[in-house]
């Protein structure tokens, strides 16, 4: 499998700068051109390194850096920005960053910084998702509820694994539909609901307390 990458960047000439210095290295680069489409590709696919820039049309690399690291994501993220000022950098290397380069930039340093960044352990790279007692992880696809593994259907997982990314957020039926469930689904909203219960039956064993819950008339969302 080719290592991943994905480029955070509004800016287009220089995301097509970074992809082509990038994809001649022999990596699989994606861009994002903003936090909505970061977000979105982030919570439901594995890099191995990402490129951010800091001020992005709707947000700021530092904001969705330190969300995904609160979600329990640990890919090296190396921003590559303007913000060049000490604070800066303190703000962004608390916010999550593993590497920091200012513009204008060189695409061999761009290489040399991310081949340094890959040479990270693999436990240090990646860590399962984990709320409470429900740990996920996304590459051996198994989740465990207090260390006892816990057998789940494709899309049973698929929907945990939307959710874990990024609890506290509420998910409407039909993102879910969307996002767990085949291009050419004919499954409704009702299939969703069945997933949330039998979730719910498999790792939701306090009552008073529940993981996930139904916010009337918007969605699903998981308690942290």
């Amino acid at each position: 499998m080719s290592t991943k990458i994905l480029v955070v960047e509004d800016d287009a000439a220089i995301a097509s700068v970074l992809k082509d210095g990038l994809g001649a290295a022999g990596y699989s680069v994606q861009v994002a051109s903003n936090v909505a489409d970061a977000q979105r590709i982030i919570e439901n696919e594995l890099f191995h390194v990402l490129i951010m820039d800091w001020m992005l049309p709707d947000g700021t690399g530092v904001d969705l850096c330190t969300r995904a690291r609160r979600a329990g994501l640990n890919t090296p993220v190396l921003f590559l920005t303007a913000m060049n000022s000490i604070d800066n950098k303190v703000a962004g290397f608390d916010g999550g960053a593993d590497d920091y380069l200012t513009k204008p930039f060189e695409v061999p340093e761009v290489l040399a910084r991310v081949r340094a960044l890959l040479r990270r352990p693999e436990a240090i790279q990646y860590k399962p998702l984990k709320i409470r007692d429900v740990e996920l992880d996304q590459r051996r696809k198994t989740v465990t509820l207090k260390s006892e593994e816990v057998k789940l259907h494709p899309q049973e997982f698929k929907v945990l694994e939307l959710l874990m990314n990024s609890p506290g957020r509420v998910f409407s039926g039909e993102e879910l539909l969307t996002k767990a469930w085949p291009t050419d689904t004919d499954a409704a909203n009702e299939a969703v609901r069945s997933v949330i219960l039998r979730l719910r039956q498999k790792l939701d064993l306090d009552e008073d307390n529940p993981l996930i819950t139904t916010i009337k008339g918007f969605g699903y969302r998981l308690e942290a």
